[in-house]
């Protein structure tokens, strides 16, 4: 202990001794600067209560090559959980899913605000973005009434700087690489493993030992084999992205415009099989920003915010995944046969069925727009001021369809009398077609928003008050029936800050939800909190090494109703079997549909926060925040605890409930000198739910029940190893003392379940909650980077751990089995065999195993991963060369994204174990340049 004192008081000191030279961070300057929280209601991190934290465009985000604002924020954030959910057919195509302090209900609702507006954040690029603040406690969420339960993420865009014009100008070309498409077992290696596997199942061989050795010498000139992937993919897709934006001001008006270029290639090959149809992967797009505010008089603003997006996206028809690349094995059917496309009964053509079948065209255009009157009333007392903001937004997405259906061969072996493979029969079987033409709206949205504020700031001595009173009414709605939503809310807020040494904040807000039964529309959510900036007493204001420290708590309610259906509380009757009335005429019956539900409620989370913030030597910060959140009234199914014997369907209830709690912390240094600039920024969260309510089918055993586990926590059996010859006896029969397998007849290499309840048989009683989240619980990024004399580097890192990744895909980690897959060189490297029994994997088997392949722990793996998510190297000129060329500013960069990640998945990206199109690596170089 003496050591670790020692050795902190030497740290503290000497980077006290670097602060004394260094000139005040931009860091301590970042606290006051504003953030957007919604409403046009804004905050500081030094005179904020809540907990609430942001960040600055121009200052934490370096760009990337995906110019979607929300894959800025890995890592970025305490509390904020970003991950990459899956992969587009090109860059703009996937939103990440963002959750804030991890789930806490059964399902996901993060709000997002984008200039006081809730609104679609995937039509945002980083470039056109001021701040980005993100709501974790109630005091932040409260506003949003049945909205805020799930945290809120908001966005303010950019608007006119303190200059008369300004333009800045950029360009990218980037490369994308897929990374981790798993390897398949070539030829000879699928014809041994499916043999292997036949001779477990008791079956004669496919191949013959002359078949493989031909296959493997290329003398068999009979079976054929083909490389899908090299075939589907190729190696590289390409990027190009242009920017240019304008701001300035003058005493009357500032403006901020923006326009933003994107085109994107993908990694499919062979996209031109029928003439006149392109099976590429293609986007392109056009985005324009305005903003533009007004000074009409002295005491009367203009604000109006206007957004367009046109886009076009292009992929083949039949793209659903790539699973017919992965499943139909590299041996046995060719691309074509005499100029038509083959197959077999048990697998289709990949090459045909994903890029020979058409494609769809997607047209998307986006209009968003909003804008405010803001009027002082200071002539009815000082600090009073009232405002109104309208806005609307629409989207629609048109989609234009080429397709057609080819004829083709299926291919049945013929052997001679050896055994050996000596020919194919042919059958033909479909019909070619003519081109056939589709389109309609694909989706469509229209939102619309209208929110009036009365505001109140004033300052009495040491004194400082402000208060509002708001209205807002919300309408969003998209294709389809039952689709729209409309909210109003009634907020009112109250703050009171004393000499910036003592913060109050308090917050009511009544909020109606169109969902809800009628005449129980409303629901009410309080929330208080309160700081004691300690370093501004008096007793604290000699301490010249610290430069901030505050301690802060609040508690309160908010809401969530994005669960609820309409029409909950009424029963609906539908279409029932038919009967024959007078042959041949049928009638169609009716049928009774599930009793209505009773009770009906929003999740209503209960959220307690405590936070510490500090700032020391003028750049070290840390930050440590305590929360726990207890959510009420999740729906829930009432058939689990209630007979279904009645013999109608059943109403759900609303008795679920779940606790959420954790803990995150952030420590950062940033120090500035004469000619070297360095950071170094890391945070940690983690966060930890439990279901402590939810209506439950009996069990006779603890094990089974689902309270007290985390939501979603997997659900199977418990692997005990495999069994062994030794566990037989020499009829094949288990030995005594070991437990009896209900679910199949077992061989040796089977899995081995362990007997939870102990009555010797593995059954369905023996299947528990287990394993760890599977969401991670832990979740951190690291930051870190340098400048000297115009060179620089930035470095983002981001994990996650603490969560399990479910392995049940078919061909790579489920091979062979029912006659329609292949097999990964992932599972041939570790599988069970007789001369390997302490394998991975359970034997090969092309049967459909009632055993091996029930969930299980077998097929789980640790999730946790580690990645480099982007790096860049860049040279900013200096500032008397460029003043001869009339610019103040211009970079030049290289920057790679999705570098490397570590992790025991390892065959595929533990963000994205799926069959679907890879995830891409990117290499980007470009410039900025400003006017």
């Amino acid at each position: 202990m003496k050591r670790i004192i020692l050795i902190s008081t030497a740290l503290l000191y000497a980077i006290g001794i670097m602060a004394q030279e260094a000139d005040t961070p931009k860091e301590l300057e970042d606290d006051s600067r504003l953030i957007g929280l919604g409403y046009d209601e804004y905050t500081s991190k030094k005179t904020s209560s809540a907990a609430v934290d942001g960040i600055f465009i121009d200052k934490d985000v370096i760009g990337g090559t995906n110019a979607h604002v929300l894959h800025t924020l890995y890592g970025m954030l305490p509390g904020l959980q970003v991950y990459q959910n899956g992969s587009g057919l090109w860059p703009e195509d996937t939103t990440p899913t963002l959750t804030v302090r991890g789930s806490g209900s059964t399902t996901n609702a993060v709000l997002f605000i984008v200039d006081g507006v809730e609104r679609d954040p995937s039509t945002i690029d980083y470039d056109e973005v001021e701040s980005i603040a993100v709501l974790k406690d109630a005091a932040s969420l409260a506003l949003y009434g049945l909205r805020g339960a799930d945290g809120a993420v908001a966005l303010t865009t950019k608007r006119g700087g303190p200059y008369k014009f300004r333009a800045k100008v950029g360009y990218m070309y980037g490369v994308h690489t897929p990374t981790r498409i798993p390897d398949m077992a070539t030829p000879v290696e699928y014809a041994n493993a499916l043999n292997e596997a036949r001779a477990n199942d008791g079956l004669t061989p496919y191949f013959s030992a002359s078949d493989i050795a031909g296959i493997a010498d290329g003398s068999n000139k009979v079976i054929p084999t083909t490389d899908w992937r090299n075939l589907i993919l190729r190696d590289q897709g390409y990027y190009h992205r242009a920017t240019v934006a304008l701001d300035g001001s003058s005493p009357k008006a500032s403006y901020f415009i923006y326009a933003d270029f994107k085109s994107d290639r993908g990694f499919f090959k062979n996209v031109r099989l029928t003439e006149g149809i392109k099976t590429q992967s293609e986007y392109t797009s056009l985005k324009l920003r305005s903003n533009l505010d007004v000074k009409i008089t002295k005491t009367t603003d203009l604000i109006l915010n206007l957004s367009a997006r046109i886009q076009q996206g292009q992929k083949p028809y039949n793209f659903e995944d790539l699973a017919a690349m992965y499943h139909t094995p590299t041996v046995g059917i060719p691309v074509k046969y005499n100029n038509k496309w083959t197959g077999t009964t048990s697998f289709a053509n990949p090459v045909g069925s994903i890029l020979g079948k058409g494609n769809t065209v997607t047209f998307q255009r986006m209009l968003s727009g909003d804008v405010t009157l803001r009027q002082d009333l200071s002539v009815l007392t000082k600090g009073l001021t009232v405002e109104a903001r309208v806005s609307y937004d629409n989207s629609a997405d048109i989609y234009d369809s080429k397709t057609f259906e080819y004829s083709y061969y299926n291919l049945f072996p013929v052997y001679d009398e050896a055994g050996n493979l000596k020919d194919y029969t042919l059958k033909e079987f479909g019909n070619d077609t003519e081109i056939g033409f589709s389109s309609g709206l694909a989706t469509q949205y229209m939102q619309f928003s209208l929110w009036a504020k009365l505001n109140y700031q004033r300052s009495f001595g040491e004194h400082h008050v402000n208060g509002a009173f708001l209205f807002n009414r919300d309408r969003k709605t998209l294709t389809g029936a039952n689709n729209s939503r409309v909210y109003h809310n009634l907020i009112f807020r109250a703050g009171y800050n004393y000499h910036g040494r003592y913060l109050a904040d308090v917050v009511l807000t009544g909020s109606a939800g169109s969902v809800l039964p009628k005449g129980d529309k409303y629901r009410f959510f309080p929330a208080v909190s309160v700081a004691w900036v300690a370093s501004e007493e008096e007793f604290l204001k000699s301490a010249s090494c610290l430069n901030h420290l505050k301690i802060r708590g609040s508690y309160g309610v908010t809401g969530m109703d994005r669960n609820l259906d309409y029409d909950m509380d009424k029963q609906f009757n539908g279409a029932g079997k038919g009967f024959i009335f007078v042959s041949p005429t049928v009638m169609g019956g009716a049928t009774e549909g599930p009793l209505p539900s009773t009770g009906i409620m929003p999740e209503m989370d209960y959220k307690a926060n405590l936070g510490i913030e500090l700032r020391m030597f003028k750049g070290l910060t840390a930050e440590i925040d305590l929360f726990h959140n207890t959510r009420k009234h999740i729906r829930t199914l009432a058939g689990n605890t209630t007979s279904e014997i009645i013999g109608i369907g059943l109403s759900d209830m609303f008795t679920g409930e779940m606790v959420n709690k954790g803990i995150e912390a952030s420590l950062g240094w940033e120090q500035y000198t004469k000619d070297i600039y360095w950071y170094i920024k890391g945070n940690v969260s983690f966060a930890r739910n439990t279901v402590t309510h939810i209506e439950e089918v009996y069990s006779p055993y603890d094990y089974m029940y689902q309270k007290g586990n985390c939501r979603d926590r997997f659900y199977g059996l418990v692997s005990d190893g495999f069994y062994q010859a030794t566990d037989f006896d020499h009829e094949g029969n288990l030995l005594p003392g070991l437990a009896d397998n209900t679910f199949a007849k077992v061989q040796p290499g089977d899995v081995k379940y362990k007997d939870l309840n102990g009555d010797n048989r593995i059954d369905n009683y023996d299947y528990t909650f287990q394993l760890k989240s599977p969401d991670p619980e832990i979740y951190y990024g690291l930051r870190l980077g340098f400048e000297c004399k115009g060179v620089g580097l930035n470095a983002f890192f981001q994990g996650a751990d603490n969560y399990t990744i479910i392995t049940d895909l078919p061909s790579i980690y489920q091979p062979l089995y029912g006659n329609d897959k292949n097999i990964s060189r992932h599972y041939l490297e570790s599988y069970w065999t007789a001369d390997k029994p302490e394998g991975r994997y359970p034997r090969l088997t092309t049967l459909d195993n009632k055993n091996n392949y029930r969930p299980s722990d077998l097929w789980t793996v640790d999730g946790g991963y580690f990645k480099l998510r982007e790096l860049e190297i860049y040279y900013s000129f200096p500032k008397n060369l460029l003043a001869k060329a009339r610019m103040s500013g211009a970079r030049i960069y290289v920057r790679g994204n999705n570098l490397f990640s570590i992790d025991k998945v390892k065959i595929l990206d533990p963000e994205y174990v799926n069959l679907g199109y890879p995830l891409a690596r990117t290499f980007s170089v470009g410039f900025n340049i400003t006017f």
